[in-house]
């Protein structure tokens, strides 16, 4: 078995790369020679970092990973019903509307009628209403030039009196 050994330095192995604080294994096929780790050690000193647990960390990442992973499920069986739900009542109105009696239908589309029609009536008005408004424009244009003409000849007359 080989010995395993934390560096405050990224160790490349032939395999593998180890983050600083890592384990790396010592002796071994997959580990450095202890004259590496000793080189490494006089080079980039000693790792004094915290002392890292590495299991109790990765059961904690674990944890917190399956946490989040059981709120999407259950976001997401949530969005599903939801969607059920909603997918079910379009289904039932659509039948309704299907199944709704003649009568009723051809109220509502005499009611949809008659507002087409209203619509049409009062964007004739409106169209009225604008030539009338260009219309009345033009009258209080001419009544506005009208009034500066009788303005000036009151002034001649007063002018010529005094």
């Amino acid at each position: 078995m080989s010995n395993r050994e934390r560096f405050a330095v990224t160790v490349q192995t032939g395999r593998r790369s180890y983050a600083p604080g890592e384990l790396v294994p010592i002796g071994g096929e997959d580990g450095i020679t202890a004259v590496e780790a000793a080189n490494l050690r006089a080079n980039f000193g000693d790792w004094s970092g915290p002392e890292i647990n590495s299991s109790v960390e990765l059961n904690a990442d674990v944890a917190e990973l399956q946490r989040q992973f059981e709120a999407i499920t259950q976001e997401r069986d949530e969005l599903q019903a939801a969607k059920d739900r909603l997918t079910v009542e379009n289904e039932r109105l659509a039948s309704d509307i299907a199944k709704a009696p003649k009568p009723v239908k051809a109220s509502v589309l005499q009611e949809l009628e008659n507002q087409k029609a209203e619509v049409v009536r009062l964007s004739g008005l409106v169209e009225q209403l604008k030539t009338d408004k260009t219309q009345a424009d033009g009258d209080n244009a001419a009544l506005a030039e009208h009034i500066k003409e009788l303005e000036a000849d009151i002034e001649k007359l007063t002018a010529a009196q005094a």
